[in-house]
């Protein structure tokens, strides 16, 4: 009985596990596990975050009947975030920045079997399929469209709105508008 408290004791005086924020950012239904444990299921587009201790965690991700894996690593600072859409799901880092900026990042992912060349104003950007690329831009309102990488073929053109401080994610595939997640929208235009 000594034994079974003594082990009860120094088991309670052990420090506690460090948590950081894991978001789950859903544009399609989905059902979320995380370490083997069913976090929910989104009946909608949704997101969800939950405090999950820090380091390396394994995401299963199952949409219209496919299950996805993500490695994600939690931060004790920041959120790490997993985007999921009907044109994939990619993860990345974010950290916890000031509220007034002068540039948002801006990360493009190209997540189908071809790449993309992305034109913002007078800016051209290529990202090759299944990779990403990050620039910065001004908090506003950017003119931009996304083409195949010969330009030759327009998936989408519009407006790019970015905000804040937080990074925006612009994950695409050829021939679909693109989904966007963080801080800024893409309002879709269809004159010339």
């Amino acid at each position: 009985m000594l034994t079974l408290l003594l082990l009860l004791s120094a088991g309670l005086a052990s420090e506690p596990e460090t948590m950081g924020a894991l978001r789950i950012d859903a544009r399609i239904p989905a059902d979320i596990v995380v370490d083997g444990s069913r976090m929910a299921q989104l009946y909608t587009a949704g997101q969800l975050e939950v405090a999950v201790p820090t380091g390396l965690h394994e995401v299963f991700i199952t949409t219209n009947g496919v299950q996805r894996r993500i490695e994600v690593s939690v931060p004790s600072e920041g959120v790490a975030r997993v985007l999921v859409g009907r044109n994939g799901l990619s993860g990345d880092l974010l950290r916890d920045e000031p509220e007034v900026v002068e540039a948002t990042p801006v990360e493009f992912r190209a997540t189908g079997d071809e790449g993309i060349e992305v034109r913002i104003g007078r800016q051209s950007l290529r990202v090759g399929p299944g990779s990403s690329s990050v620039i910065e831009l001004a908090p506003g309102e950017h003119p931009c469209t996304l083409r195949n990488l010969d330009g030759t073929v327009i998936w989408a053109r519009g407006t790019l709105h970015v905000a804040g401080a937080e990074v925006v994610v612009v994950q695409f595939t050829e021939g679909r508008a693109p989904e966007i997640s963080g801080e800024g929208s893409f309002s879709a235009s269809i004159d010339g």
